[in-house]
């Protein structure tokens, strides 16, 4: 327990924490930190960029608006600094998924979202991976130079397929824990 205690953990709101823990305070304790009060961020580990967003906003204006223009400032920095580390943007409502979340019948749209105002953002800066959670099941896709990667139900249920509006390369219904290594000339995920 020790050696977990000793990595680093990074958080990415998620619709439940805004559902059923409004005000941070159950994943704050277990995070022993604020979360919502620190929605989006970035952070350096060793080769690597990575840029944690809140999607669970993404239907408030102001505050979708905000944290857009948070993270174009952010990549253009990187792009700035002329940064060959890999970048690495994850949140918890993926762009694409078969999920049944992305069904058009589904009462809620956070992906339309994301597909419209984020992901031309990861494509004009060169995001290298995307990870994202939300739909309970493991999918990997591919547009142009980005990779995507939604994790499956790690716990809790396994979702379930129902949309078509995927590029998956890959979808299952199982439960996943995905590891991410990075060197200066390779990232990779297992």
């Amino acid at each position: 327990m020790g050696e977990a205690r000793a990595l680093p953990l990074f958080a990415a709101v998620g619709n439940h924490e805004y559902w059923f823990d409004p005000s941070g305070e159950e994943i704050g304790r277990f995070l022993d930190k604020p979360v919502l009060d620190d929605t989006w961020y970035r952070i350096t580990v060793g080769p690597v960029e990575i840029i944690l967003l809140n999607t669970a906003i993404v239907e408030d204006r102001e505050k979708n608006w905000a944290q857009v223009a948070w993270l174009q400032r952010e990549l253009q920095r990187l792009d700035a600094e002329g940064s060959e580390r890999w970048r690495i943007v994850a949140f918890h409502h993926p762009p694409w998924s078969q999920s049944f979340a992305h069904a058009d019948w589904y009462w809620r749209k956070e992906w339309r979202a994301v597909q419209a105002y984020y992901v031309p953002l990861f494509e004009r800066h060169a995001v290298d991976l995307v990870l994202n959670g939300h739909s309970h099941l493991f999918e990997r896709a591919a547009t142009g130079e980005i990779e995507y990667l939604v994790g499956g139900a790690a716990g809790g249920v396994i979702g379930f397929p129902g949309s078509d509006h995927a590029p998956s390369a890959h979808a299952e219904r199982t439960r996943t824990l995905s590891h991410v290594e990075a060197d200066a000339g390779r990232l990779r995920v297992v």
